[in-house]
């Protein structure tokens, strides 16, 4: 009897969850999930010889391991190249920089470069961070929404 109530409570315990797993979170979470970050990743690579740098905008979502990942970047190169900015006060610790990319803490951070460091970087930001520029590559979430924007640095000279 005890063996076939707490089936019972689970049960129902359960339904809830799977119907909203299998309706409301495949939205939500299809609109936010990274699945973009293997084709920024590929793209980063492709571009590396045609600019001096390339700056990224959301490094929260530690983007350098995707893209040393998905380009089979030699551990030695990674380690060699890769520095960080200090832990922040959740512990995390993100990257600065990975070879030729700069992870900047936001858009904002792009207004403090030169012009002479955006004449030959491509920028890699949110499209909301963008809006008014004519993008050289968008990536959509898996939701279709473009997410993820590369423009040229010259762009963004006046």
């Amino acid at each position: 009897m005890g063996i076939l109530t707490v089936t019972i409570i689970l049960l129902v315990q359960a339904v809830p969850f799977y119907r909203y797993y299998w309706s409301g979170y495949r939205v939500v979470s299809d609109e936010q999930f990274t699945g973009y970050l293997k084709e920024v990743s590929h793209y980063m690579q492709s571009r590396t010889g045609d600019y001096d740098t390339m700056y990224v905008t959301y490094p929260f979502e530690s983007p350098y391991i995707f893209y040393a990942f998905y380009n089979r970047m030699d551990p030695k190169e990674f380690l060699k190249t890769v520095s960080y900015y200090p832990v922040d006060r959740l512990g995390f610790r993100y990257a600065k920089t990975l070879g030729k990319m700069q992870y900047l803490n936001s858009n904002l951070d792009l207004k403090q470069l030169s012009q002479e460091q955006l004449n030959r970087a491509l920028i890699f930001s949110r499209v909301e961070e963008t809006l008014g520029v004519q993008p050289v590559k968008e990536w959509p979430s898996l939701g279709g929404k473009p997410e993820i924007t590369a423009i040229e640095g010259k762009q963004l000279i006046k």
